[in-house]
Formats: C-alpha cells, structure tokens, sequence
C-alpha cells in the first residue's frame, strides 16, 4: 500500500508541473480512452453502488460517520442510519460539485 501511496504522489507532482489546460486535455484523453468509462446502465450503476455501499458500512463499523468519495461520473447520496455515503461527480471547470460541512451537518452543491 506505501507503493500505490509513492505512485499517487510522483502522478500528482508531475501534473502539477504541467499548465492546467495541458494537464487537464491529457487527463480528458487518458480518461476517454475508455470507451465505455462514461456508458453506465441502471444495472451497473446499481452493483457500483452496492458495491460502495458494503465500503461505506465497513468504515461505518470502524467509526466513521460519513464517507465521501468521488469520480464515479455521478452524484450519489445515500444516508442509513444517521450514517452518510456520499460520491461527488466528476471535477472540471464547466461543472462540478462539492461537500460543505458546516460544523454540524455536511450537503452537497452543485456550481
């Protein structure tokens, strides 16, 4: 697992060498490249989220309260139990959404 964590972070330097238009056309590209990354059906969205859901509920176990995750291409919500799953979208500069917590209770907005 310290691997992956070096890997992450030599990945993150290197785009933030890059100008932001530059590093976000190779990220768009890397992204796209997949060609059914962004084709999502109600059945295979419904296993992701049954799928972070059992996630969720582990760190739920351990203490956590709220879990928050994102680039799934979709917004999700889900609350069981005054305990909170909540996935952002994705992150670009047309459209983007956020987690505000303020101080008692967090939500999601959207720009």
């Amino acid at each position: 697992s310290g691997l992956v964590g070096s890997e992450m972070c030599i990945r993150d330097s290197f785009y933030s060498l890059l100008p932001k238009k530059l590093a976000l056309n190779i990220a768009k590209k890397i992204s796209y490249e997949r060609k059914d990354s962004h084709i999502v059906n109600q059945e295979k969205l419904d296993n992701i989220h049954a799928e972070l859901i059992n996630y969720a509920k582990s760190k739920w176990n351990q203490g956590c309260d709220i879990v928050i995750m994102g680039h799934y291409h979709h917004s999700f919500n889900f609350i069981d139990n005054q305990k909170q799953l909540i996935i952002l979208d994705d992150c670009s500069e047309e459209d983007f959404n956020y987690a505000k917590y303020d101080g008692e209770s967090i939500s999601v907005h959207s720009l």
